[in-house]
This record gives C-alpha cells, structure tokens and sequence, in this order.
C-alpha cells in the first residue's frame, strides 16, 4: 500500500493519496450512476460512449426535476 512506501517529500505522499481517493469515488459512483442512466433513459447497451455521457447526465436530471 502506499503508507508502506517510503517518500523524499510530503508532497507526493498527499498527491497519490488524493488521486487515490479520487479513484475510489470514481470507482463507487460512475458504474451505478451509469446503471441508473441505462435503465432510466432505456438505453440498449450498458457501454455509455464517452461522447454522450453528458447530455446523458443532462437528460437524466431533466427528467429528475
């Protein structure tokens, strides 16, 4: 894990650290908001194209609100 290794600098320690958070909440949010735009929008594949992930997000609160 990262706490094991060792650094010249605090610097790189909190940057890694906070990509690495950044990673998990990637990783616990995008596929179950993906999960919820396939299901709510009827999309016919669980493969969002990069492209169209915001007007699906756009699409998605519309009908939200």
């Amino acid at each position: 894990m990262i706490e094991e290794r060792k650094f010249k600098d605090k610097f790189t320690l909190n940057f890694l650290r906070n990509e690495l958070d950044h990673l998990k909440i990637f990783y616990a949010v995008g596929p179950e908001r993906n999960y919820q735009m396939m299901n709510e929008l009827n999309l016919s594949s669980p493969i969002i194209p990069q492209d169209k992930l915001d007007d699906y997000q756009v699409l998605l609160g519309a009908r939200r609100n």
